[in-house]
């Protein structure tokens, strides 16, 4: 019988290499005025892929509407992956609106309109949307409206007049009569003035203040003259009339339109 004994052996070796794991730091969320450009910041690895394909480590971007975007940053085969919000903040445009005509004594409310505003300041304090006014004289009301990173400012100028809601019994020395001739037309408005001389101006407004119609022509003091206006294409509605004659002397009178 033939036996053996001792030991037989081998050996051998492996390296493994540890990679470095990255670690991002990432611009903070954010805010962006529409239509601008914020920059978006990565750092902490050695190649960076961005969510909307860019690779660069800092990008701009413009979001048309709040957006996430996410960065993955590698060093060799290991990477992290870290995102930010971008908000869009409406620009602000407001609009007071038109010149206003008011009569002595009545208050009007004024209104801001426009987009994007979370807050309104009224150069008389207030700081509502809307606020009802109620000046004794020709007064310019102005308004800022804002939000978090813009702001947009408009005026409005309101018109205090002294307004002749009825016809007097007895007519004063410088007078105008309204009235349709109903068997004639429905549309034609006649307008008598008695007392004027010299070139007068007449005109109507509507009631926002806009200029629906003006004439100039002369007047005489000894004999009435009658005026026309076609109201025909006119919205109903509460309008100002006014005569200023060459003694500069001016007086209105809201009608109403039907």
């Amino acid at each position: 019988m033939i036996s053996y004994s001792g030991s037989i052996s081998n050996s051998d070796e492996v390296i493994v290499d540890v990679g470095i794991n990255p670690e991002i730091t990432l611009t903070a969320d954010s805010s962006v005025l529409a239509g601008n450009y914020i920059t978006l910041s990565a750092s902490g690895a050695n190649n960076y892929e961005w969510s909307n394909g860019a690779t660069q480590p800092n990008i701009a971007v413009s979001p048309n509407t709040t957006t996430t975007y996410v960065v993955t940053g590698y060093i060799n085969n290991c990477y992290d992956v870290k995102d930010v919000t971008v908000s869009v903040v409406e620009q602000v445009e407001v609009d007071a609106g038109e010149d206003l005509f008011i009569c002595q004594g009545e208050t009007i409310t004024l209104t801001a309109n426009g987009s994007g505003a979370e807050n309104y300041y009224w150069n008389t304090g207030e700081t509502s949307k809307s606020i009802t006014v109620s000046p004794t004289e020709n007064t310019s009301y102005s308004v800022v409206a804002s939000n978090s990173l813009d702001s947009d400012a408009d005026d409005v100028m309101v018109n205090v007049q002294t307004c002749q809601e009825t016809l007097e019994e007895e007519e004063p020395e410088k007078s105008f009569n309204i009235y349709y001739n109903y068997r004639t037309s429905s549309t034609i408005l006649n307008i008598k003035l008695i007392g004027w001389t010299g070139q007068s101006q007449m005109t109507l407004h509507d009631i926002a203040g806009k200029l629906m119609f003006t004439e100039t022509f002369d007047s005489n003091a000894m004999i009435p003259t009658v005026k026309t206006i076609n109201t025909e294409r006119m919205s109903s509605g509460v309008y100002i009339l006014s005569f200023q004659d060459s003694e500069n002397i001016l007086q209105y009178k809201r009608i109403v339109i039907r």
